[in-house]
């Protein structure tokens, strides 16, 4: 019975060796971002293994990808969504614009138009949108929601023609913005148009 105790106590003291040894060997972990990016190093995190980073999200400043620092307004949100080694690969999440950016074109005698809708890509997800509208004066309810409805329509039926990622590359090239912009303005001048977020929700 001692025999069997103590050797009971000795694995049992083995066990708790091999788990103190395990918690110390975390490891890093490199983050990519998807190839419309170049596969470049986003960061890096710490994990005992590299598959318990899936899920994990990471904001990085677009300027910082392209180089063009006329593009620091802009962040994408990065998803981990699988690994290899010790590298983990993503996909883009969201776009959004910085909100300090968007004060900066409100001014008086203008209208400031905000909306919200969702919208479903080729690829299957659905989407959430937020387009930020100035115009260069003040404007009628019933403008306003001429423009909601105009921007609503288009926005639908581009992104029905789109992946996920070709929408947010398109924002980023302000193509989808510029597109918009010429079409609305028919109803009434507008100063700046853009879209401040667009966040996958849904597959």
């Amino acid at each position: 019975f001692i025999k069997i105790f103590l050797r009971f106590r000795i694995n049992m003291a083995k066990q708790a060796t091999q788990l103190s040894v395990k918690k110390k060997k975390k490891n890093w972990v490199s983050i990519l971002a998807p190839k419309e990016f170049r596969n470049m190093e986003l960061g890096k995190t710490l994990a005992f293994e590299s598959e318990n980073t899936i899920g994990r999200e990471i904001e990085y400043n677009y300027s910082l990808l392209s180089g063009d620092p006329k593009k620091q307004h802009i962040e994408l949100v990065f998803k981990i969504e699988k690994t290899r080694e010790s590298f983990a690969e993503t996909s883009v999440y969201e776009y959004k614009i910085w909100q300090a950016y968007l004060k900066r074109m409100v001014r008086k005698a203008r209208t400031k138009i905000d909306d919200s809708f969702e919208v479903k890509t080729n690829d299957g997800f659905k989407v959430k949108v937020k387009p930020f509208i100035i115009t260069r004066g003040v404007v009628h309810r019933s403008v306003q929601s001429d423009i909601r409805k105009k921007v609503m329509e288009m926005f639908i039926q581009s992104c029905e023609k789109k992946t996920f990622i070709q929408a947010v590359l398109d924002l980023i090239n302000y193509s989808i913005q510029k597109e918009i912009k010429n079409e609305i303005k028919k109803l009434t001048p507008i100063a700046s148009f853009e879209i401040r977020w667009f966040k996958r929700i849904k597959a």
